[in-house]
């Protein structure tokens, strides 16, 4: 069936996000994919927008690396969850842009 965003119970949900912070605090960013790509295919907008797999940030740095870069920018990153599994994952230096206030000053930045 998957994920569904809407019809979980709040304290569910609240307790995946704080599990997946608490494996991004300790660096344990292999698990955070893992919940993502799990069988219930978990998404929480709140953090990441898309469920990265390590074959799409392994393709990332691949990419990164044909161009020679050391370091990449994203626009419009939210809290920065993606950025941070990219640059854990890949060791590629990432800055992260976001306009909206709300989200760089948020709990999960």
């Amino acid at each position: 069936m998957g994920y569904n965003h809407h019809t979980e119970d709040y304290v569910t949900k609240k307790d995946r996000k704080e599990k997946v912070l608490e494996l991004m605090q300790t660096g344990d960013w292999k698990n955070v994919i893992q919940e993502f790509q799990g069988v219930d295919e978990y998404r929480e907008p709140l953090l990441v927008w898309i469920r990265p797999s390590q074959a799409c940030l392994t393709f990332i740095q691949q990419e990164i690396d044909k161009l020679g870069l050391s370091s990449i920018s994203s626009v419009g990153c939210g809290c920065g969850t993606l950025e941070w599994l990219i640059q854990v994952a890949t060791g590629v230096s990432v800055t992260g842009y976001e306009v909206n206030r709300i989200w760089w000053e948020g709990v999960h930045s």
